[in-house]
């Protein structure tokens, strides 16, 4: 009775303004109440009302972690109080980088404005004046491509913005690059040369100059997409994998539906657990392409990764159908397993090895360790 009479104290004091007295109370209260208590969303709420946003959101969370015994309405309060916190933390930190970023733009100081104006939109991606601020620094410094995607990024996205207006005039600036393509496309040539050869650092390497060279050139952004894709699947690095679907993702920003580009977006997503986003890419990819076999296939591994184990059948079926390979069989045998369904996923990897020629040399490996576990 301890932390109830404390807290009814508090919520009092609150009413009457008296914020420290009702701050005390309160801790009082959780001195003599359980570690989760709900009396810590009313703490959580003082402490926001005082600013002091940090230890407000550390309550809010320590109350949800464990909120059992509290009704459903005070855990749905609690939840909206964090993302109210959460905003305000965000905007916050906003302002104070934004004043940094314009005292720095002010003195012509590219070097501290441009990670200030960075992390700006790692907190918030549309701000639109930050969007225009990078874009027009990515200009200045001789990044085409980067300013056009901050540009291109406010304008779609933002176009009733005050910055968007000077922003279609940023853009328009940066149209006379487009007839630079030709100064790329060796660059493009030897990077393609590289990949096929498997010499990957090679491919890289040009490719990113053939970027560089030729900024609105789709091929070169594709390439090293595919790049980095390769390098990323090989090593494992997650650094690549990201640059590989941001890659892509440059690539449809010059043509949108690009359907090589989305393939290798959703490859980059599956390999970056983001299923969702592959799952998409992926059939936006086989609504465009004449032969979507291996599209298909794509799909039906992201939509295993989702858990819709029947949908992802399908898929791998209808990839069979278009395609009699030894691929989507297996695919389907493991989903079969996944069901539980043990002596169908046999039966479907049984006719894999005996009227299929066997597993697909990439996936060689896994095909014998699921035969085996199934034959156990």
């Amino acid at each position: 009775w301890y932390a109830e009479a404390y807290r009814a104290r508090a919520l009092l004091l609150e009413e009457l303004g008296d914020l420290d007295g009702a701050l005390r109370d309160l801790e009082s209260a959780l001195e003599n109440a359980d570690r989760h208590g709900a009396e810590r969303v009313d703490l959580a709420r003082i402490l926001e009302r005082r600013g002091r946003l940090p230890a407000a959101e550390g309550h809010l969370r320590l109350f949800l972690d464990a909120p059992a015994a509290a009704s459903s309405t005070r855990v749905a309060e609690a939840e909206e109080a964090l993302a109210r916190v959460e905003r305000a933390r965000v905007d916050r930190a906003v302002e104070a980088l934004r004043r940094d970023a314009r005292n720095a733009l002010r003195r012509r100081r590219a070097d501290e404005a441009m990670p200030l104006l960075e992390r700006i939109l790692g907190l918030r991606p549309d701000d639109p004046w930050a969007l225009f601020e990078a874009g027009k620094l990515h200009a200045e410094r001789g990044a085409v491509f980067d300013a056009y995607r901050a540009l291109r990024r406010l304008v779609d996205e933002q176009p009733d913005d005050r910055h968007a207006v000077a922003a279609q005039r940023e853009l328009a600036a940066l149209e006379r690059f487009r007839g630079t393509a030709a100064a790329g496309r060796e660059a493009l040539e030897a990077g393609r040369r590289g990949l096929s050869s498997g010499d990957v650092e090679k491919a890289v390497a040009e490719l990113r100059t053939a970027v560089r060279r030729a900024p609105f050139l789709v091929d070169a952004h594709l390439g090293l997409a595919e790049a980095l894709l390769a390098r990323g699947l090989e090593s494992g690095l997650r650094v690549d994998l990201v640059a590989a679907r941001d890659g892509a993702s440059d690539a449809l920003l010059l043509a949108p539906d690009f359907a090589a580009a989305l393939v290798v977006r959703a490859r980059a997503g599956l390999a970056l657990d983001d299923a969702g986003a592959a799952l998409r890419d992926a059939e936006a990819a086989a609504a465009a392409l004449p032969d979507p076999t291996d599209v298909l296939i794509l799909a039906g591994r992201a939509l295993l990764e989702l858990g819709r184990l029947d949908e992802a059948y399908d898929r791998m079926q209808e990839a069979f159908e278009r395609r009699r390979t030894a691929e989507p069989v297996y695919w389907q045998a493991l989903i079969l397993q996944r069901r539980g369904a043990r002596r169908e996923a046999l039966h479907r990897m049984d006719y894999l090895y005996d009227e299929l020629g066997g597993a697909p040399e990439h996936l060689r490996e896994e095909c014998e360790a699921l035969y085996l576990r199934l034959r156990d």
